[in-house]
């Protein structure tokens, strides 16, 4: 929120994993400001000890202007307030100022909470514009809180408490005012919002699941394998040579002979392709696909797939060992 306001934009989705982040932001049209907004914005932006440094600075440049101001005359343009002034306009209604400024203040925070140095974001941020509709709003915020549905975190987006969807639920008054603002025109309450969004995520999971089913186990195993990742019905030679010398060695399930209660099959099957390149640890395997909860790893996919055969204990005899690692049982793949 603080950097919203000072950035004059509005952020209508946002959602964090665990390496990387997506916000949906509206951009308010830029206009000149008087010194008074600009003050008022840098007064809710900064806090504590970088407010008090940051009103200091302020004041003291704005004396030096007013000084040379009553002494040599001229309106103060160039002087070192001034210059100071526009620097704060700079980074205003701009996406690539407000995601450094946002940046900056969450690897600040991060630092302090965990006594740690350093920057916590390794590339650059990504930025994509579309039309301030309904239909391209909506759409690009359920495909934002659905972040963490497409690699199996969860099964829908309020089971994910670090996305803008969950926290409007949960009753969030500023979460629930950004998609107020996606469905102004069309919803006419909470409960119409609620309504439409949810029209909007199942139609973004749909697309995930036909993403699977086109692929398919087939050309899934052709990207694991580094040959390429094949497109359904243009296989070449190599891809079904590639296919073949494996087909019979890894343990791949389809989707429906799958059993997960809570689990997503496609998440199971990236398990057992990890497995295939050798044994792993549960933090290995959790790193690997992104997953912060181990315990819920082990619960909803570990657990299940040594059930029902498809990976072992390296030591079964000790299942809480330091050294425990997961390995691939050889049984035959079955097709989609």
């Amino acid at each position: 929120m603080r950097i919203e306001f000072f950035c004059g934009v509005r952020v209508l989705a946002y959602c964090c994993m665990s390496n990387h982040i997506h916000v949906l932001i509206y951009l308010e049209e830029e206009r000149e400001l008087t010194e008074d907004e600009v003050l008022e914005r840098v007064n809710k932006l900064y806090r504590g000890t970088r407010l008090k440094d940051a009103l200091q600075e302020w004041k003291s440049l704005k004396g030096e202007e007013t000084q040379m101001k009553d002494v040599h005359g001229g309106s103060g343009f160039g002087s070192a307030f001034s210059q100071l002034l526009m620097e704060y306009k700079r980074r205003m209604f701009h996406p690539s100022e407000f995601m450094k400024t946002l940046k900056q203040d969450m690897t600040m925070s991060f630092n302090a909470r965990r006594d740690h140095a350093g920057t916590i974001w390794e590339g650059r941020f990504y930025d994509k514009m579309s039309n301030a509709t309904v239909k391209d709003m909506s759409a690009q915020a359920a495909y934002i809180d659905c972040n963490p549905v497409e690699p199996g975190l969860c099964r829908w987006p309020t089971e994910y408490k670090w996305c803008s969807w969950a926290a409007a639920i949960a009753g969030d008054e500023h979460a629930r005012n950004m998609y107020r603002f996606i469905y102004e025109g069309v919803a006419e309450n909470w409960d119409d919002v609620v309504e439409w969004h949810t029209r909007a995520i199942k139609a973004r999971i749909g697309e995930i699941d036909d993403a699977v089913e086109s692929g398919g186990v087939v050309d899934w195993l052709f990207g694991m394998f580094g040959v390429g990742k094949g497109k359904k019905g243009a296989k070449d030679a190599e891809t079904d040579r590639q296919y073949l010398k494996h087909a019979d060695k890894y343990p791949i399930p389809s989707r429906r002979e799958l059993i997960l209660e809570d689990g997503n099959s496609e998440t199971a099957m990236n398990i057992l392709a990890l497995l295939s390149e050798g044994e792993k640890s549960c933090v290995e395997i959790a790193d690997a696909l992104e997953i912060s909860s181990k315990p819920w790893l082990s619960k909803t996919y570990l657990a299940p797939l040594i059930a029902q055969g498809y990976i072992a204990l390296t030591i079964p005899a000790r299942p809480k060992s330091p050294l425990q690692r997961y390995k691939l049982l050889q049984k035959g793949l079955t097709l989609l």
